[in-house]
């Protein structure tokens, strides 16, 4: 009789190890999503910063950020949340 109860009890113990371990993988699956989708979403504000920057003038301000352009003819763009993005001269014309 005292046999039953410890079966229960493990198989509920392990019911919920699995269950967390399944929701640990899920947070990070969505975690690391999270990221991809943030660095794109950065990466499409820098490079529309970059076509709507006066390259005549060596840098621009907009209320995201610095576009800054070397004489070179590339671009470093520095957004406020901390992201950097740097364009060099060749890629932008792809």
């Amino acid at each position: 009789m005292i046999k039953q109860p410890a079966y229960a009890l493990l198989s509920v113990l392990i019911v919920m190890g699995l269950v967390t371990t399944i929701d640990l993988i899920r947070y990070r699956q969505y975690s690391q999503q999270r990221q991809i989708y943030t660095r794109l979403q950065n990466e499409l504000v820098c490079q529309t910063m970059v076509s709507l920057a006066d390259k005549s003038k060596p840098s621009d301000i907009f209320n995201t950020g610095t576009v800054k352009i070397d004489t070179s003819g590339s671009s470093k763009v520095e957004l406020k949340n901390g992201f950097v993005y740097q364009i060099s001269q060749t890629e932008e014309g792809s």
